[in-house]
């Protein structure tokens, strides 16, 4: 009797097993070639095919197409590598679209991404989606807002060794835009020469705290303010970077920060200019903290170097040389409240320098 009563136990257990052993052994490796000779021609029919933990290797070519990853989990490589594999959107939308809450599992890797447009996120947009790019080259894409790229809507995106180059947009974040609590990882990337009214590189806004770590932010261009980086409303962390040679008409040639917090360590912010304030950098209502970093040969009207014009901040062990200004120089501040260790920018204080050099009004 019992052995009778343990029978549908152990079938539905055998269910299970076969199950999960199906969903494992269901992860699949489809080719794309537009030769017609392997699974498919397109790599939005692959998407169309694959199911979660699927990859969707592309052979080499230019595919003029948009893709969407339709929320699964999957992973689309190149096999050549970005030099030899393109996605060409055709001025047709994005080029690549996350909106379905795909994770990290979701993988774009290896190819350049172009000729994207749209009104959010030319090249590549995301939206409640946590995806991983890699390895590509998103450029020439343009849009109203995030040329290059768009992440908003609590988007986590992790972006590792890509190349982020000559993106346009009318509004904001010419190279990459994130927003509304998206904390972006980038590291090991190239961003230059994007344009844009506000944050010719980068723009980061609306209480999202990004994460840029080894990356160079180079001859990005504003109309308005922030021809490297923007934030506003926003805290990014910032180490080991290089920024330099970003222009901005109005200011904030390297960095323009407004009601945040940023954290700059270990940086060279070098020859950005400004044509009103900030050259190298420019924070209001803010309260940034700038630690080992050289801030050199940047110019504009107030602050060569760095502006401050309301709002704390701390600057440490630092090298604030060769910008000019016609007031300012070197930092121009209106606020009592930026704290200065001057044992780095001036090597005549070889000890703890007293209060009154600690906190100057500049």
């Amino acid at each position: 009797m019992l052995r009778r009563k343990l029978i549908p136990v152990w079938i539905g257990i055998i269910a299970l097993l076969i199950l999960y052993s199906g969903e494992t052994l269901a992860q699949t490796t489809w080719i794309v070639d537009q030769g017609g000779t392997e699974d498919f021609t397109s790599i939005q029919d692959c998407i169309d095919a694959a199911v979660n933990g699927d990859t969707c290797q592309v052979n080499q070519g230019t595919y003029f197409e948009n893709i969407n990853f339709l929320g699964k989990n999957i992973s689309v490589v190149s096999t050549s590598g970005r030099e030899v594999t393109i996605i060409d959107g055709s001025a047709a939308g994005s080029v690549v679209i996350f909106e379905n809450s795909e994770t990290e599992d979701a993988v774009l890797d290896g190819f350049v991404i172009r000729e994207g447009y749209a009104d959010y996120g030319g090249g590549i947009r995301c939206e409640y989606s946590d995806p991983t790019i890699t390895n590509c080259t998103i450029s020439n894409n343009s849009a109203a807002t995030g040329g290059g790229i768009s992440c908003t809507d609590d988007s986590d995106l992790t972006i590792t060794n890509c190349t982020i180059s000559g993106n346009t947009a009318t509004d904001y974040g010419g190279g990459i835009f994130w927003s509304f609590y998206s904390d972006l990882t980038i590291t090991n990337c190239t961003i230059s020469n994007n344009s844009a009214a506000t944050g010719g590189g980068i723009n980061s806004s609306a209480y999202s705290y990004p994460t840029i770590t080894n990356c160079t932010i180079s001859g990005n261009t504003a109309t308005d303010y922030g021809g490297g980086v923007t934030c506003d409303f926003s805290s990014p962390t910032i180490t080991n970077c290089v920024i330099s040679g970003n222009t901005a008409t109005d200011y904030g040639g390297g960095v323009s920060c407004h009601y945040s917090s940023p954290t700059i360590t270990n940086c060279v912010i070098s020859g950005n200019s400004a044509t009103l304030y900030g050259g190298g950098i420019d924070y209001s209502s803010s309260s940034p903290t700038i630690t080992s970093c050289t801030i050199s040969g940047n110019t504009a009207a107030l602050g060569g170097g760095i502006s401050c014009l309301g709002g704390s901040g701390s600057i440490e062990d630092s090298a604030i040389s060769n910008n000019s200004a016609i007031v300012g120089g070197g930092i121009a501040s209106c606020d009592r409240k930026l704290s200065i260790d001057l044992r780095h920018l001036f090597p005549e204080f070889k000890q703890q320098p007293p209060a009154r050099h600690r906190s100057p009004q500049l």
